[in-house]
C-alpha cells in the first residue's frame, strides 16, 4: 500500500499548481494532508466514496476528480506491485 506520503505527494501534483496554490480555491496544503491521511487510514478503498465529496465540494469538476481518483489508485498499485 502506498504511504501516507507518497499519497499527498500524488494528489499535490494535481491539486497544487507550482506556487503551492490548489488548481481550486480552497484546496491547500492543509487539505491535502488530510485528504492523504483519509486514504492511507482506508487502506483506498472506497477511493469514491473517501475523497469524492470532498472535492466535490471544493468544486472540482467530473475530469479533475476522475484524474484524482485515477492518481490515486494507480499509487496505490504501483506501490503494492513494488512491495511484492
Amino acid at each position: 500500500m502506498a504511504t501516507e506520503e507518497q499519497l499527498k505527494q500524488t494528489l499535490s501534483k494535481i491539486l497544487l499548481q507550482d506556487d503551492g496554490e490548489g488548481v481550486v480555491d480552497g484546496i491547500d496544503e492543509d487539505i491535502i494532508d488530510y485528504l492523504s491521511g483519509m486514504l492511507h487510514e482506508s487502506g483506498l478503498e472506497d477511493i469514491d466514496e473517501t475523497i469524492v465529496p470532498f472535492l466535490e465540494s471544493y468544486g472540482c469538476d467530473e475530469g479533475l476528480v476522475q484524474d484524482v481518483c485515477t492518481a490515486v489508485s494507480t499509487c496505490g498499485a504501483q506501490s503494492s506491485a513494488s512491495s511484492d
